[in-house]
C-alpha cells in the first residue's frame, strides 16, 4: 500500500494519458466520412470521353467524383448505364422510377 501512496501522482498522470490517448485514437478512427457533395469534381464531360480516360489509366479514377452526361441505355434497381458502357450507381435515397431510357 505504501508503494501506491508514493506513486499516486504517476498513476494519475498515467490514467490521464491513457484516457486522453484512447479518446484521440477513437476520434481519429471513427471520424465522419466526407459526402459526395463535399468532394471536388475531378472530371466533367460526356460518358464517351470519361470511358476513354478510364481506359488510359483506370487507377486514377478510383474513389473520385465525376460528372458525366450521356444517353441512358439500360436501367436496373440500383442505377443505370450511359452509352452502353458507363454504369451509374444511385444513392439509396434516389429512385429509378423517374428515369427513362433515352
Amino acid at each position: 500500500m505504501s508503494l501506491l501512496k508514493r506513486n499516486k501522482k504517476a498513476l494519475i498522470v498515467l490514467l490521464v494519458v491513457l484516457v486522453g490517448g484512447s479518446f484521440a485514437v477513437y476520434n481519429y478512427a471513427y471520424k465522419a466520412h466526407k459526402t459526395i457533395d463535399e468532394l471536388e469534381v475531378k472530371f466533367s464531360g460526356t460518358a464517351k470521353a470519361f470511358s476513354d480516360k478510364v481506359h488510359e489509366d483506370a487507377l486514377i479514377w478510383q474513389d473520385v467524383v465525376v460528372e458525366i452526361e450521356g444517353k441512358i441505355t439500360s436501367i436496373d434497381k440500383k442505377g443505370f448505364v450511359l452509352n452502353n458502357n458507363v454504369y451509374c450507381q444511385l444513392d439509396e435515397n434516389f429512385s429509378v422510377k423517374n428515369i427513362e431510357k433515352g
